[in-house]
This record gives C-alpha cells, structure tokens and sequence, in this order.
C-alpha cells in the first residue's frame, strides 16, 4: 500500500466507517458470481486458452474448435475442456462454475486502459464494473496511491500479483519477394533491433547484419532485399509490451531512452513535432524516436517510418501481417496467433531469434519459444530455466502489497535457454473490497480466481505459449503470488 497521507486521511473521518472486513456467510470457495476484468492483452490470451475463462460459455460450439488446428500459419488454439471452471469444486477450480452459468468476462483494454479503469491517472472514472484489471507494467508509485483512493470509501491494499511470464517476439513481414537465404539468418543482434526501432538503422541488411540475409528482389520497385527500409509498427494505446520491450531496449545501450531523447512524430498527427520526451516515462509510452537528424519538419518517408495499429499489441501484430516490409513486437501467444511462427525460408512472416550478450565478449542467440524448431503443435515461452529461474532485479519487501513498478527482466547479461526480452504479467485487486465498487459476491470469483492462477492454473501457462512464475532461482516468484491471491479479501 501506498501510504502517502492516508493514514492520516482515514483517521480524520473522510473514510469512515472503514475497518477492513472478512468474507461473510459460508467460507467455502467457488460460492461467487460472474466476474468481468479489463486490461493487458497478454492475459485476454491466458483467460481465452489456457485458465479456460471463455470456455465457460463455449457449449455448442463446432467440433473444429475444439483442437488445435493449423489453418496456413494461424493456430486456432485448443479449446478443450479444461481450466477453471472444469474441474471439481476443492481442486483449486471450480466446477461449479459451468453448471451454474457463471462467466467470466475479460476486455483487452491494454495495460494502462487496465490500470486507468481503476483511476490510475487520477482522471478517468472508475469502471464499477471491472472485478480486477490486469498489466503488463505494474503501477507506479502515483498510480497505486490513485488506485488505492480514488471512488472508494475506505482504505485498502492494492494486491499487484505476478501470474505469469510471457516472452515479447520481434516480428517482422519481409519485403514482397524477398526471403531468408537460410534458416540461420533469422535472427538479429538485441543491439540492431534496438537501432531499428529508435530510427538509427533502417535497412534489412542492417538488422539482420548481413547483407548475404535475404534473396529475391523487392516488389514493387526493385531494388536489393537489404537496402529495403524496415516500417515500425507499434500500438497506439499504452501498453505493458510496450514497456517492457522498452525496458530490454533501454538497458543494452546505457540507458538512452531515457537520457538522449529525440523529438518524435505526434500519435495522433503524424505531421506535428512533438517537444522532446523521455521515451521511458509512462506518460510517454506511445512515444518512439523518428529518423535521427529530423528535427523541424517530416517528409512524407519519414513520417510513413511508424505505422500505428488502433488497439494493443495484438492490432499492431495484425497490422505487420497486412503492412510489408515492416517489424513490431507481441507477447509469444498474440505473435503465433496473428501467424508469425516460423516454417522455413520460404516464409516472409515470421518472429526472429535474438542474439545477446552472455559475459565478456560472449554472445547466446535464444528464441521467444522453448522449442527452436517451432513446431505448430509445441508452445511455450522460453523466459528462464526451470532449474536456476530468471533474475527480476529486486522485489519489493512487502510482496504484492508493495511496489513492483521497478520489477524488470531486462539487464545487461544473459543465458543459454534465457530470452531476453521477457515481462511479467500482473493481476490487481484489494485486500479489502468492501469499499470498492465491486460487491461481495464477485469478491469472492476473483479470490478464487486468482488462486487458480496462481495455484492449478500455472501448469497451463506453457500450452498457452507463456511461462509459469519462477520457484527457484534469485527471483521464486510462485510463493509471492501465491500469498498475494491469499489476501484478497472483503
């Protein structure tokens, strides 16, 4: 909890009435109603294929959804009944669930839609509707002290809940006509990913460092497949991905994002010349460097450098599958669902391995999945080894009550069977909602909801092309969210 001055604010009258509560009438769990959530896209795609939330109401559905079907390089994700809500009551599901109709409803609203539908700006009303929100960038400081005062009537703990890792993959469309020369060409150096997207590179030979990468010959226009300019596709809204992307890109080069910032293309006027920024900052999360050098006006080339898709990483995903010559990045489920997986040099649409420095001047090259071969039918993000985990930094002392906004999976160095660029994706709730909006009932599916994913749901993640938290290693992240599901409370 953020104390700021509520303490004192709860003690001069303005939260009356506001000793925390217990749960009334039978303890037992899965005795809760239909829940809705909002948030990061990263656990719309958990819910959907992995915790089974939408399959509560999938009854009926075709036969073909219920497997895992190819469909060219779209996986269609199996729907089989499993997950929360089919499996028996006592099993940390509940079984309940289905035969009685209750639902559970997520909206990808992006992270920080999430974080904002609790007030996390100070400004946008509360959604009375939204049981929890989900993020792939855990509040800040200020936004935890807003989320915890803001259309309540009494003090609470905001709970910010690690339940899942998730690998972010670069994905790139090829130039029309062009393709890999190789399988061993599809990768790219974290170093010229990071120039690609701050505008200092913006050629295919320059990210994939040969000029040997790529054959064919570009249509329309000729030319070399090298030469050809990459476009950044990147979301419009503000988005965790985002944030963590940032974060691995920020940390290979000496933190530049945040202390050499250029003046950058407006979101929502792609002539305007915004002052400059730094790209870190939240309030900045929409924002990308341009080409370097311009800085008074834009040609018409430069302002075509960044393509921006409507809603989310997911849209940005879609929008590289329908925009050529282009690089964005996605969370590993949302990339193999838009059909970036990789199935040989004949492919043009595909995610890229990346090589990253291991010590010294050694390099690991890893890739978003657990199995390089790609496969169709194997998933899993590739995050940490089981056995030594993934080191996340330093974690707040106070375990989900605490503060997790410096929590990051970027550094400086990593390892065999390690990507590099990885997130944790966090559910919120309250220790006490009974000065929430949310009533009693719908409480007590988010406690147990969040059980489940912290609990039985985990052995879920790796089929849903995520990775279960960590509990071994400097970072064992599983008891941490395991005692935050256990607080909630009303």
């Amino acid at each position: 909890m953020i104390g700021l001055a509520l303490g004192a604010i709860a003690g001069s009258g303005l939260f009356a009435q506001a000793a925390e509560a217990a749960y009334t009438g039978p303890t037992l769990p899965c005795r809760g109603t239909s829940i809705d959530g909002v948030g990061t896209s990263s656990l719309n795609q958990v819910n959907r294929f992995a915790w089974g939330a939408d399959r509560l109401s999938l009854v009926g559905w075709p036969a073909w959804t219920l497997g895992s079907t190819p469909i060219g390089n779209l996986i269609v994700q199996d729907r089989a009944e499993t997950g929360f809500g089919f499996a028996g009551n006592g099993t940390g599901s509940c079984g309940s669930f289905r035969s009685q109709g209750k639902t559970i409803g997520y909206a990808p609203t992006g992270s920080g839609g999430g974080r904002n539908s609790w007030v996390a700006n100070g400004t946008t009303p509360r959604d009375a509707t939204a049981a929890f929100t989900a993020t792939d960038e855990a509040p800040s400081m200020s936004e935890e002290a807003n989320m915890e005062w803001f259309g309540l009537v009494g003090p609470t703990n905001l709970l910010t809940i690690p339940v899942a890792q998730s690998a972010i993959a670069v994905i790139v469309n090829l130039p029309d006509g062009c393709t890999l020369a190789s399988d061993s060409y599809r990768k790219a150096t974290l170093a010229n990913i990071e120039k690609i997207m701050w505008g200092e590179k913006v050629t295919w030979g320059s990210l994939l460092g040969s000029s040997a990468a790529l054959v064919g010959t570009p249509t329309p226009g000729g030319g070399t497949c090298r030469d050809k300019a990459i476009k950044r596709v990147v979301p419009r809204d503000s988005s965790g991905t985002t944030h963590a992307f940032k974060q691995v890109l920020n940390v290979s080069v000496n933190n530049r994002w945040e202390t050499e910032p250029w003046k950058q293309i407006s979101p929502t006027n792609p002539t305007s010349v915004t002052d400059e920024v730094n790209f870190m900052a939240t309030a900045n999360n929409t924002a990308w460097p341009n080409v370097p050098g311009v800085t008074a006006a834009y040609s018409h080339s430069n302002i075509k450098s960044i393509a921006r898709a409507d809603y989310g990483e997911a849209d940005a995903a879609w929008k590289a599958i329908g925009t050529d010559s282009s690089i964005s990045f996605a969370d590993l489920a949302t990339a193999r669902w838009a059909g970036f997986g990789y199935y040989g040099t004949s492919d043009d649409r595909f995610w890229l391995q990346v090589t990253a420095p291991s010590g010294g001047s050694s390099v690991v090259t890893n890739d978003p999945a657990k199995d390089p071969a790609e496969a169709p039918d194997v998933f899993g993000a590739n995050c940490s080894s089981q056995s030594t985990g993934r080191d996340y930094g330093s974690l707040p002392a106070e375990g989900a009550k605490g503060n997790w906004n410096a929590v990051t999976g970027a550094k400086a160095r990593f390892k065999s069977g390690e990507y590099p660029i990885c997130a944790l994706t966090y559910v919120l709730a309250y220790d006490n909602y009974s000065v929430t909006p949310t009533p009693e009932p719908q409480a007590r599916t988010v406690s147990d909801f969040v059980k489940y994913m912290t609990g039985t749901g985990q052995t879920l993640l790796a089929a849903a092309d995520y990775q279960a938290l960590p509990t071994v290693g400097p970072n064992p992240l599983r008891p941490i969210a395991v005692a935050g599901a256990n607080a909630i409370d009303y």
